[in-house]
């Protein structure tokens, strides 16, 4: 079980978590967005995710963390921030948000993730041929019995070689991003 674990990336349980590794993340390099104070004539309500701000300088980046002044939460910028309004990602805003509060920048961080099972999804299938087939020699589907995954594996016989090719088709989304959490290392 030892090896197993260790191949296939598990650590533990850690409060109902399955703790697993992965890649390695790459630094977030904090932007250059500083100074700025939201600016509440716009109403930046608890809920809220574009944050109306001014007198800052530098754009902020997807990925930068804030702390509004008179809030302990940490917020994530999102993308299309600007100078004059900073988007942060769900859940928004914990709390309203006072006028004139100045936002904090943290420094740059390596990031990790927590997330619930129900927050990504894979879908995966066997590639398309073309109309008519293609020219493998032989087509067969093998289920991988660690992931469940099934892939397709094609031979082609060649002048002096044989190849084979191990496909799938698949993509991911963020289906639900309120269960993802950002854990900053």
């Amino acid at each position: 079980a030892g090896e197993m674990s260790r191949r296939m990336g598990e650590v533990g349980m850690v409060d109902r978590f399955m703790v697993m590794e992965s890649s390695q993340f790459p630094v977030h390099t904090a932007g250059m967005g500083t100074g700025y104070l939201i600016d509440n004539s716009s109403g930046e309500d608890a809920g809220e995710t574009a944050l109306g701000v001014d007198t800052g300088t530098g754009t902020p980046i997807a990925g930068d963390v804030f702390t509004p002044a008179g809030d302990d939460a940490k917020y994530v910028v999102g993308s299309g921030s600007t100078t004059t309004l900073i988007n942060i990602r769900e859940p928004g805003l914990l709390q309203d948000a006072a006028n004139n509060a100045a936002l904090t920048r943290t420094a740059s961080y390596t990031p990790s993730l927590a997330f619930s099972r129900d927050a990504l999804h894979l879908a995966c299938r066997a590639p398309a041929d073309p109309m008519g087939g293609d020219i493998a020699d032989d087509t067969m589907m093998v289920t991988d019995m660690h992931s469940g995954l099934t892939f397709q594996i094609k031979m082609y016989r060649q002048r002096r070689q044989v190849t084979y090719e191990i496909a799938l088709a698949w993509g991911v989304a963020a289906v639900n991003p309120t269960h993802i959490a950002l854990l900053m290392g």
